[in-house]
């Protein structure tokens, strides 16, 4: 990890796992977020495999950080509000938009 990059090496964000409303099998689906959140193994299993990468960071806070991994707390990235983020949203789209 590129720690050192100036302004920032990234951004911290949260990924959300959700079920839309009127899902077809919202059983299914709640099996299948079940099963990416991990299991009770230090590393979350099989389900968690894709995201227990250096750079990504587990919200569980009983999975053992990557061991490639910079810690959180020295890490420079900016994270990222999402409530905040959204009331700027439509301004952020049209800006993308104008880019294009």
């Amino acid at each position: 990890m590129a720690n050192d990059v100036e302004p920032a090496p990234g951004i911290i964000f949260p990924a959300v796992l959700g079920i839309v409303q009127n899902a077809e099998h919202p059983a299914a689906a709640r099996l299948l977020i079940h099963f990416m959140m991990g299991d009770d193994s230090a590393e979350g299993g099989p389900g968690f495999a894709p995201f227990y990468v250096a750079g990504d960071y587990a919200t569980r806070t009983d999975i053992t950080p990557h061991p490639d991994a910079i810690s959180l707390n020295e890490f420079r990235a900016w994270p990222i509000d999402p409530a905040r983020s959204l009331t700027i949203r439509q301004d952020v789209a049209d800006l993308i938009l104008t880019l294009q």
